[in-house]
């Protein structure tokens, strides 16, 4: 597994940059990737970092914030991600 940065290009011409985890494996002899999961763009994952690594390590969120997990986040749009959750 491995972590990739994507750019997608806006109708405005802007370009966006979104986080996924990625794993490679084989089909018919030929390299291919899938995502796995997809964290949310890359300008939102800073604030995210430290309860998406607590997560990963097994541990709680901060007190106070384990029921504040929030799995749809409508004023982040297109923006949110799983990481999201994390917020």
């Amino acid at each position: 597994m491995l972590v990739r940065v994507v750019k997608v290009p806006s109708g405005s011409g802007e370009v966006k940059k979104y986080v996924r985890i990625v794993e490679s494996y084989r089909e018919q002899g030929k390299v291919k990737q899938r995502a796995l999961d997809n964290l949310g763009a890359k300008h939102l994952l800073p604030e995210m970092l430290p309860n998406l690594a607590r997560v990963l390590r097994g541990a709680s969120l901060p007190q106070g914030t384990e029921g504040d997990v929030e799995f749809a986040r409508p004023e982040l749009g297109a923006d949110s991600g799983c990481a999201s959750a994390l917020r």
